[in-house]
């Protein structure tokens, strides 16, 4: 990926977590095509939803009263994750989102703590 990086796809910088395998990427077109428009951002995950112990978290927009997808991140982690380690991918995705959408005025969650904190 690192060939296309900046044309096709581009690169998230993520923190360098022991015990977290984090494999996180945008709609980059989509992203670039709402830029300044998008003022809400919805952030949810999945919970024990496949037998890897994958979570996914998605953060969509919303659209013409549609949701929209902008980034997903799949993460999983070891007893070797340190506290608060789901929480930094978080807040880096949300980070390099945020240079694309620098408009994002308030976001929407639910009770999973890494989400409210990020």
């Amino acid at each position: 990926l690192e060939q296309w990086d900046g044309e096709q796809v581009e690169t998230i910088p993520l923190p360098d977590e022991d015990g977290v395998s984090v494999i996180a990427f945008a709609f980059k077109e989509i992203v670039e095509l709402l830029n300044t428009g998008v003022v809400e951002l919805g952030l949810d995950s999945t919970f024990k939803t496949n037998s890897a112990g994958w979570e996914m978290y998605g953060i969509l927009t919303e659209v013409n009263g549609q949701a929209m997808p902008l980034v997903t991140v799949l993460i999983t982690t070891t007893a070797a994750a340190q506290p608060g380690a789901k929480q930094r991918v978080l807040e880096s995705v949300l980070r390099w989102l945020h240079l694309y959408c620098p408009n994002s005025r308030f976001s929407l969650s639910d009770k999973d703590t890494a989400e409210i904190n990020a």
